[in-house]
Order: C-alpha cells, then sequence, then structure tokens
C-alpha cells in the first residue's frame, strides 16, 4: 500500500531508485528526530530560472516528544511520500504542530493536504509569514499562531527555539533550533538543490555538493546577502551538532561549513578607504565613452576610486561582483529608438540579483534626438529602491566643450552625494 502511494508521485528517476533498492523510508538524524521529506531527482529547473542539474529535495523533519511537531511540509505532488514516511513513525492524527519557516510553495504545497487528514494541527510561523499562510491555506478556522525570534514551543522532553531570519531569502523567513538534540533547521538557509543518490548526510570533500551550494546562495540568496549575513553572525557560535535545511544534504560531519562558507561568501568587498564608483556604459561611437571618461578623471580628482566596464563586453558574473565592490554605480547609456540600449539594460536588470537596494546611482548618456534613454533609466533604478541622484547628464552627438563641462560638474556633485552618510 505505501509503495503504491510512493511510487504513483515519484518522478521516472525515482522509480528507478526504488526498483534498484534504493530506499524509499525516512531517515534517523537522532532517535526523537526523522527527516521525511521527498526527493526530486528528475527536476532541471526550479522557480522558472534556477538551474538544478542534479534535482533537488524537499526536507521535512518530523519531532517526537511527548507532543508530535513537524518542521515544514513538502511541494504539493509530493505528498504521497511525505506521509508514508511520517507514518512509519506515527499516525498523521497524532501531530500536534506544523512548523512553517517560510511559505514558499516548494515548503507548504502540502500543507492543505496535511490538514485534510488532520484538522487539529496548529500551524505555528513568523509573524510576517501569518497573512501568506492565510492565503496559501484560505481556511479561517486553522489555527495560526505567529511568532517572534525568541519565542520558544516545549514539545514534553524537546523544544524548540525560533530565530528570526527575515530576508533569506523571503520576509516571512525563521529558523527553528532544538537545543536537546542541538539541531538547527535553517529553511533555504544552507541549502543545496541536490538529490543524493546514496545518503541524505553531507560527505566532507563533496564536490557536487560544494558547487551546488555556491550556486544556490548565488541564484537565490546573493540579492539578501548582507540579511545572510546578518542570520549567520547569529547563528555562527551556537551549539550545533546538525545543521538540517529545507533542500539537500543534511550536514552532520562538519555542521557550521556552510554557515561559515555564506559568512566568506557575504564579507564585505570594498575594504578600501576611499569609495569606489563603478562606471558602466555602452557606447557605439564613441560619445557616450568620451562622457564616461571626463566623469571617470573628474571623480577621481575628487579622491573616489573608479571602475570602468564596457558593459557590451563584461561577462554578468564579473559585473555582479564590481557591483557588490561598489559604493555606487554611474550608468552610461546611448539613446536608440527612444529606449535605453540592450547591454545596459541588461546590465540594470542584474542588479536584482545582487544585494543592491540603497545602493547610490546616476544616469549619463549621449543621444541623437529625444534623449529619454538617461530619464528611463534612471525610472527603472528608483523602482529597484537605488538612491538615484538627478537629473543625469547628456550630451547630443558628439559632446561639446560645453557639455563635458557639464558632465564634470555632474561628476563633481555625484563625488560629494557619494560621500554623504
Amino acid at each position: 500500500m505505501i509503495a503504491t502511494k510512493a511510487v504513483a508521485n515519484r518522478t521516472t528517476v525515482g522509480i528507478i531508485r526504488e526498483l534498484s533498492g534504493g530506499s524509499m523510508q525516512s531517515v534517523e538524524l537522532t532517535k526523537k528526530v526523522f527527516w521525511v521529506g521527498a526527493e526530486d531527482p528528475d527536476l532541471r529547473v526550479f522557480d522558472i530560472v534556477v538551474k538544478t542539474d542534479y534535482g533537488t529535495t524537499y526536507n521535512s523533519y518530523l519531532l517526537l516528544g511527548e507532543k508530535v511537531a513537524l518542521i515544514d511540509a513538502v511541494k504539493e505532488g509530493f505528498e504521497n511520500l511525505f506521509f508514508a514516511r511520517i507514518e512509519e513513525h506515527v499516525p498523521l492524527e497524532r501531530i500536534d504542530f506544523l512548523i512553517v519557516n517560510h511559505t514558499e510553495p516548494d515548503h507548504s504545497g502540502a500543507i492543505k493536504l496535511l490538514l485534510a487528514r488532520n484538522p487539529k494541527i496548529k500551524l505555528i510561523c513568523s509573524k510576517p509569514a501569518v497573512p501568506f499562510l492565510k492565503k496559501i491555506i484560505n481556511d479561517d478556522s486553522v489555527v495560526i499562531d505567529g511568532v517572534r525570534g525568541g519565542d520558544r514551543l516545549d514539545l514534553g522532553g524537546l523544544s524548540l527555539e525560533f530565530i528570526s531570519a527575515p530576508f533569506m531569502h523571503w520576509p516571512d523567513t525563521m529558523f527553528t533550533y532544538c537545543p536537546e538534540e542541538k539541531i538547527l533547521f535553517p529553511c533555504d538557509g544552507y541549502a543545496a538543490h541536490f538529490s543524493p543518490y546514496e545518503s541524505i548526510f553531507f560527505k566532507p570533500g563533496d564536490k557536487v555538493h560544494e558547487k551546488e551550494a555556491l550556486h544556490y546562495y548565488d541564484a537565490i540568496m546573493r540579492p539578501y546577502a548582507s540579511f545572510c549575513r546578518k542570520a549567520s553572525q547569529a547563528v555562527i557560535d551556537m551549539d550545533i551538532k546538525i545543521v538540517a535545511p529545507s533542500h539537500g544534504p543534511i550536514n552532520r560531519d562538519e555542521p557550521k561549513r556552510f554557515i561559515e562558507k555564506y559568512l566568506e561568501w557575504t564579507a564585505p568587498k570594498n575594504s578600501g578607504d576611499k569609495k569606489r564608483v563603478l562606471i558602466a556604459f555602452a557606447s557605439s561611437y564613441g560619445n557616450t565613452r568620451m562622457m564616461a571618461q571626463e566623469i571617470d578623471q573628474t571623480l577621481q580628482q575628487a579622491g573616489i576610486a573608479t571602475t570602468m566596464v564596457d558593459l557590451a563586453h563584461i561577462p554578468a558574473k564579473e559585473l555582479r561582483d564590481h557591483y557588490e565592490a561598489a559604493d555606487a554605480i554611474l550608468f552610461g547609456t546611448p539613446t536608440f529608438v527612444g529606449d535605453v540600449v540592450k547591454p545596459v539594460w541588461d546590465a540594470a536588470q542584474l542588479l536584482m540579483t545582487v544585494s543592491s537596494v540603497g545602493k547610490k546611482a546616476a544616469v549619463f548618456g549621449s543621444y541623437g534626438w529625444g534623449g529619454q534613454a538617461v530619464d528611463i533609466l534612471e525610472s527603472y533604478l528608483e523602482s529597484l529602491k537605488l538612491k538615484v541622484h538627478k537629473p543625469g547628464v547628456k550630451a547630443r552627438l558628439v559632446p561639446s566643450a560645453a557639455e563635458l563641462e557639464e558632465c564634470r560638474r555632474f561628476a563633481e556633485a555625484f563625488s560629494g552625494f557619494v560621500q554623504q552618510g
């Protein structure tokens, strides 16, 4: 019966695993804590854009105190395997609490199906998660308790402590810690989209896992680097024997390895004494480049460290590193067909993939007629919550001496803007 249910929700690779002797059972972390999640080894794209070459797992954890708690659910479509693994230990009707560390559908998709089997389960989440969870459940009869960082839940023989970790990577995120077993459940923190074949546990020296953990950070967490750093600093000195994330392997051999990696990856990139400005431009006939060079020279004279990059030729990875190292960004774009040119648009949209909120910025550019690109890009940068110095500076066709002087005045004003507070 259980095998039939499980196979109904398994992908082709998952079925092959079972037929070849791969385990479909829950996994013991400690005598009172078990992994009861689900594998998705065939997944090749997550959230529309994130490559998952090695699939993923939807990790859920069962805690057996006097009362029974689950930490996180699984994605809809994997509920039968999820339920079967729970029922190796207790009937679904025995579950008292579901801890929802994060409400994204890959963790919350099976909640309604679980509640259909046991409507008495009390949902525990962060206070910011309450409105999200209500819109997922759409059932006012369900009890949802919003907790704050520092709150505790006594299960009898086990307890849970809740740690606020907002924007790692949603505003609702929290970590859960079990002090008796010294297990940290950080949800998407320190995770990897990686469905291991042999074991759910991290193997020291596993280069694939290491690569996928970095890819996960880079693709999902990097826009929230400052929040990741704050959360990691909050837990690095805790007594942790196991880190049990929501995706990928559980780490018990080197439990703090990826916490330390996050502190390394989120370390400030500009360690110099001077403010640093990135001048990122594209130029078809050299006119916008001429403006960029004049602005660059003036900023250097004002004591600003600068980096100039041609957006038509720089790789995205390198540009993202420059974004993080810069205190401010100047974009230079010609106006083509009443719009920002594509390399500059692509570069501006890349800001969403790094921590850029509050970073200072401005725009300059040449044009033949219209000159709308500068204004369009300023508005877009403001929509991303950058602090935009306006108005930008424009030059028609080949910059004249007067227009180059205007570029110098613009750079001097921008220098003051960058060096303020």
